[in-house]
């Protein structure tokens, strides 16, 4: 498709200027590998070479990171960028969701700015009322017509019970981050391996179910100690219920293998998590 091709183009040169300043000088915040504002930049880097999957889980990653750190601002620039992506995918309601939630972020950091420009973006998906007074009557008769024929077409795939035959890459990357951030939250380092300055990788296996239930988790590779290997599961199930499993991904159920990396340092304990 000519269209996922062309460039990147998340805000004006001028807007990205005056966040990444505002980001630097103001907050502070350090350029670190793993730092969520080099993470975004990383993340738009990756998408101009046409991998965007790729660059929506490196902007997911970095929302975390920002939100778990309160860097407020960074993370309304993730919510931007990770907006751009579906908005270059046609995917309106994703794209206007995620422009509206940094909206909120800048008007709660009061950054002009940011405020401007996505609601620049909000204006620009959103439908215009003068734009519907000038669709013509036979216009507006075939554009009914194929709003009914798209209607009957998926009532017809669900009565014959046939899956997608292309699972939406972007839906379902966006779906396991969720998935991963409500883990995360849930994780913790067990205070004994903690006391006993112990670390390891558990491996977690587990499967969500269309409602967003789970239907299972195991051990798929245990730590060599019992406290990570219980926090792990606990952490899964405590993450549960799940959202449930967007019906465009065109699955019943999910299987995820988590990697949960107990790292100790004498100065902090610091919990990472792979997937």
């Amino acid at each position: 498709d000519p269209k996922m091709k062309r460039p990147l183009s998340f805000l004006t040169e001028l807007s990205v200027l005056c966040l990444l300043l505002l980001s630097m000088s103001s907050y502070g915040f350090p350029q670190e590998r793993d730092d969520p504002f080099r993470l975004i930049l990383e993340a738009r880097g990756v998408a101009r070479t046409g991998r965007y999957s790729q660059a929506l889980e490196m902007l997911q990653g970095s929302l975390i990171l920002a939100e778990e750190s309160g860097q407020k601002l960074i993370a309304a620039i993730a919510l931007n960028n990770i907006a751009e992506i579906y908005r270059l995918h046609e995917n309106t309601a994703a794209a206007l969701n995620y422009y509206r939630q940094a909206l909120d972020i800048y008007i709660d950091v009061g950054n002009r700015n940011g405020m401007a420009a996505a609601r620049q973006k909000i204006d620009e998906l959103l439908p215009q009322p003068e734009e519907v007074k000038e669709i013509s009557a036979s216009e507006r008769e075939k554009r009914i017509r194929e709003a009914i024929e798209r209607v009957r077409d998926r009532l017809r795939a669900q009565q014959q019970k046939r899956a997608s035959p292309e699972v939406a890459e972007l839906d379902y990357a966006a779906y396991l981050d969720r998935v991963k951030k409500a883990v995360v939250r849930a994780w913790s380092y067990p205070e004994r391996a903690s006391r006993n300055r112990e670390g390891g990788k558990v491996e977690v296996g587990f499967t969500i179910l269309q409602d967003g239930q789970l239907k299972s988790v195991r051990i798929s590779r245990s730590s060599g100690y019992a406290s990570m290997d219980r926090e792990a599961v606990r952490a899964v199930r405590a993450a549960a219920p799940f959202h449930p499993i967007p019906e465009q991904i065109g699955i019943k159920q999910i299987s995820i293998e988590f990697t949960f990396n107990y790292v100790y340092d004498q100065t902090q304990q610091e919990s990472e998590k792979r997937r």
